[in-house]
C-alpha cells in the first residue's frame, strides 16, 4: 500500500550459527568503507574469530528483518567491539537501532568503543550518539597500525 512504512528490523541475539553471517557482514562493511585497511586474514580466519571469540565473550545482536540479517553489535561489559552494517542496508537506522539496542543492555555502565581516525562516517555517527573522544592513538597497539581513537558514551 502507498505510504506504508517498512516494519524496522527486529534485535535478536545471535548464536553461533550466524557466525557466517557475521563475518561475511564485517567482510563485506569493511571493503567498502574501510579500503585503505589491510588484509590481515583470510575469510576462514575471520570466521573462526567470530565463532569461537566474538561469540562466545560477550553478547552479539542481530538487526534482522524477513529471516535476512542486515547487521550486528557485540558488546562486553563496558565495550561495544564491533558494529557493522551490510553495505547497501547503511543509512537507513540499521547501525543507531543496534546502537541503541546495545545502550539499553549495558547494565547501567558507561560504555567505550575504538574506530578508526579515518572513519569519519563513524565518527559522525558515534558523536551524534553521545560519544566523546577520550584519547588518541597512533595505531602502534592495533593489528592494522592504523591511528584510532577510543570514544566513550557516559550514561
Amino acid at each position: 500500500m502507498a505510504g506504508d512504512r517498512p516494519t524496522p528490523p527486529v534485535i535478536r541475539q545471535a548464536s553461533v550459527g550466524d557466525a557466517q553471517t557475521i563475518a561475511d557482514i564485517h567482510l563485506r562493511a569493511r571493503k567498502v568503507n574501510l579500503p585503505y585497511l589491510p588484509d590481515l586474514h583470510s575469510n576462514a580466519e575471520t570466521l573462526a574469530f567470530f565463532k569461537t571469540e566474538v561469540l562466545t565473550a560477550g553478547q552479539v545482536w542481530l538487526a534482522e528483518q524477513a529471516g535476512a540479517v542486515f547487521g550486528f553489535i557485540a558488546q562486553k561489559p563496558g565495550w561495544i567491539d564491533h558494529l557493522y552494517v551490510a553495505p547497501g542496508h547503511q543509512r537507513a537506522g540499521i547501525g543507531s537501532r543496534l546502537l541503541t539496542y546495545a545502550k539499553n543492555h549495558c547494565d547501567d555502565e558507561d560504555l567505550k568503543l575504538w574506530t578508526f581516525q579515518r572513519n569519519m562516517a563513524a565518527r559522525r555517527f558515534y558523536e551524534k550518539h553521545g560519544f566523546h573522544i577520550i584519547e588518541k592513538t597512533n595505531g602502534v597497539d592495533n593489528e592494522e597500525k592504523e591511528p584510532d581513537l577510543l570514544y566513550l558514551w557516559e550514561r
